[in-house]
């Protein structure tokens, strides 16, 4: 209260700890922000750290909304699946972290149905690693229509990176091929590449902390007692 000295309740550590970038886990497909139709099949993707090509292992993949202040809400869709990481995936890997090999690959095909239409949700792939600790690893936000988005993709040749499945384009699109042959002009006589490239893999953990049932995944998930375990 005003007027009395502080005193100490508790204390807290954060420990920072740098990893080689072959041991993040991360979501392969969806890799960036997209639109999918509700009752179609999408390949979804991710990898983890230690995964051992050919072996199978378990995780619960759940659909969560996503608020419009960024609130993670209800669980739309919830299933334990065994999968298998295969180094020859479906889907393409669209980059990996410094000079490793590609990463082997989960992958397993998802079809929402029509109670997420018009929804922003992120998928949400949770496991246990060799000392029994739990992970959870968010996707980036997406949205699930009800429209058949799929015909108009296909004839659209501006659509950008996304599932080519599903009739999502790769690489640029004629408008941006036309701006950069006109910047080119511009330059030498010899073609210009820039490249650039960042990412952080960011493992909080966590140990004894109590999170409330609603209005956060994880408290619900766990039925709101107390947490611990990594966070990517």
């Amino acid at each position: 209260s005003p007027g009395e000295s502080p005193q100490m309740v508790g204390s807290a550590q954060v420990e920072l700890d740098l990893m080689p970038v072959d041991y993040g886990a991360y979501w392969i497909q969806p890799f960036q922000a997209d639109t999918f139709t509700v009752g179609k099949a999408y390949t979804f993707a991710w990898t983890t750290h230690g995964a051992v090509t050919s072996d199978y292992y378990s995780f619960n993949l759940s659909l969560v909304e996503v608020e419009a202040n960024g609130v993670l809400k209800d669980i739309e869709w919830s299933k334990v699946v065994e999968v298998k990481c295969t180094s020859d995936p479906e889907v393409t890997i669209h980059r990996y972290y410094g000079d490793v090999d590609p990463p082997c690959v989960f992958e397993y095909q998802i079809t929402a149905d029509s109670s997420l239409a018009g929804k922003n949700v992120v998928a949400i792939c949770s496991w246990g690693d060799a000392m029994d600790l739990p992970h959870y690893m968010a996707s980036v936000p997406f949205t699930y229509s009800a429209g058949r988005r799929l015909e108009a993709t296909q004839a659209d040749a501006s659509v950008g990176f996304g599932f080519q499945s599903m009739g999502h384009k790769e690489g640029f699109s004629p408008q941006a091929q036309a701006a950069f042959q006109e910047l080119q002009q511009h330059c030498s006589a010899e073609p210009l590449r820039y490249s650039a490239g960042a990412g952080v893999n960011y493992v909080q953990l966590m140990k004894n902390v109590m999170l409330p049932g609603a209005g956060m995944v994880m408290g619900a998930a766990m039925g709101g007692q107390n947490m611990q375990g990594s966070f990517s």
